[in-house]
């Protein structure tokens, strides 16, 4: 059993593109091709590009479309049958598991990505850290202020004392 691979297929030269990864990798080694900058006008060399791939193609192997662009009914079924295997048609900002189950693709916002989670950490010990760097002013300023106090206190006790000294 060959290893498996993941590999990227970006438009529009999808035909050339197949050609030279068909050439590279073994029969049945690919797990999943993720595919880049389809239209609706390339659907056609993208279709040819599955059929010349649909030999490497390991079992269970999917392919999964990013384009921003709408594509006509029935590509996904179109380009399925071209490359054997299954194929989901999904746009960039989607979040979607790259499962090719029964399960129907759906972006759920509720779900929280790696990368919210990052940045929700990050805002976290963002306002934590303005939080100890307000605290840490604020005394500051309260020990500066003390300071200041403490030494006018001395000076005057001293100007008192050399006052008192001077008069007797």
């Amino acid at each position: 059993m060959a290893n498996q691979i993941e590999i990227e297929l970006r438009g529009p030269g999808f035909t050339q593109s197949a050609v030279e990864i068909s050439r590279k990798v073994a029969p049945k080694s690919i797990s999943k091709l993720f595919v880049y900058n389809a239209t609706a006008d390339s659907l056609k060399a993208l279709e040819g590009a599955l059929e010349k791939l649909s030999p490497d193609f390991a079992a269970g192997a999917a392919v999964l479309v990013v384009t921003s662009q709408n594509l006509p009914r029935g590509a996904e079924a179109m380009l399925g049958k071209a490359a054997k295997v299954p194929v989901r048609v999904t746009k960039p900002t989607t979040s979607v598991p790259f499962s090719m189950t029964d399960q129907p693709l759906h972006y759920d916002p509720a779900e929280n990505s790696i990368m919210s989670q990052l940045s929700q950490d990050a805002q976290k010990q963002q306002a934590e850290r303005w939080k100890i760097m307000k605290e840490t002013q604020n005394r500051i300023f309260e020990i500066t202020q003390d300071v200041t106090v403490n030494k006018a206190r001395t000076a005057d006790k001293m100007y008192e004392a050399m006052d008192n000294y001077i008069r007797n």
